[in-house]
């Protein structure tokens, strides 16, 4: 007598033949070319031969009947080194792609143009250089992340077929030249700080707030006209060109103005030292009472010039014009006769 299978066990070996049959063989192998040609130190990382890619394996996600591979999140896998040619590129139907935190150096993967259906791609914190691709080859895109890497060039113009797309991240590389007019109205998050970008913002992107664009020392924005105050007339024509004198004319007018400013002070210097050399100058003290003192005594001595004086034992002076007109009076008596 035959004994009947459990039919528990004939549904568990259903389940893992179908699983066997239903795995994508062509993604599978894909990924096993990628583990073996890229140099990595990962001691998580272990994709078995044997086990399912869909079920299993770390970092791979798959669609809904585990036909392909529509997922593939590696961040901190320790990968280094230049992501391996015809490897990543032969999962036609990937739509996720992260590989950021890791030291992958090389350019950009030109085989990813294959990638039609990739709607998000983050590969910031890596080494790579090299010139940005052409964004335009993914229709799809939603968003990506290349910040924190070495890329160099200019910003692609950015013609972008899908209006699903939200974000851009390029900060932190060593791109330059001008921005390009990314007129994508779905756009939402951008960054492009930190780089050598230089000329004008276009008008595109000037609705972003500054730190988007910071970093970036030879970026500016175009000019922006305020309204007018309250009761202010608007400026004419002639006013705006006063307004964009520059710093060298500038310059130019302050320091013409303070030379004029020290000649009007040296001419003044000049006119009140000319006038002192013309004013008498004060004479000493000691000069001035000498002065007086010789005048007084000369004075006296021409008053003395006209009195004579006699003595007999008194010391009264008369004028001459006195002795003139008074009567003579004996004065004094001696032995040759009267005086």
């Amino acid at each position: 007598m035959r004994k009947k299978m459990n039919p528990l066990l004939i549904f568990i070996l259903g389940e893992v033949f179908s699983s066997i049959l239903a795995d994508p063989v062509e993604d599978k192998q894909a990924l096993l070319d990628f583990i073996e040609h890229i140099h990595h130190h990962s001691s998580s990382l272990k994709w078995s031969k044997e086990a399912s890619v869909c079920s299993t394996w770390i970092g791979v996600s798959c669609n809904s009947d585990n036909s392909r591979v529509i997922g593939l999140h590696l961040p901190r896998m320790e990968f280094q080194g230049p992501i391996p040619p015809n490897t990543l590129s032969r999962l036609s139907a990937l739509e996720f792609l992260s590989l950021r935190s890791n030291a992958i150096s090389g350019s950009f993967p030109l085989d990813f143009v294959e990638l039609k259906n990739l709607t998000t791609l983050y590969l910031q914190f890596n080494e790579f250089s090299g010139p940005l691709p052409d964004f335009s080859v993914w229709g799809n895109l939603t968003i990506v992340d290349l910040s924190s890497n070495a890329f160099n060039g200019s910003v692609p113009p950015f013609v972008s077929k899908s209006d699903h797309f939200m974000a851009l991240n390029l900060s932190h590389n060593l791109l330059s030249g001008d921005i390009p007019d990314i007129s994508i109205t779905s756009l939402q998050q951008l960054d492009l700080s930190n780089n050598n970008l230089t000329g004008i913002i276009p008008k595109s992107l000037q609705g972003f707030p500054n730190w988007v664009f910071s970093g970036n020392s030879n970026l500016s924005s175009s000019a922006i006209v305020l309204p007018p105050l309250p009761g202010q007339a608007p400026t004419s024509q002639p006013s705006k060109k006063a307004n964009r004198l520059g710093e060298p004319a500038l310059l130019g007018i302050i320091i013409g103005a303070c030379v004029l400013l020290c000649v009007l002070i040296a001419l003044l210097i000049m006119c009140r030292h000319s006038k002192r050399r013309n004013w008498p100058q004060e004479l000493p003290e000691n000069t001035v009472k000498k002065d007086v003192s010789l005048k007084k005594t000369t004075s006296e001595s021409r008053g003395k010039n006209n009195r004579l004086v006699f003595f007999e034992g008194c010391n009264m002076a008369f004028d001459l014009e006195d002795l003139l007109s008074a009567s003579a009076e004996v004065l004094g008596k001696g032995t040759f006769g009267v005086t």
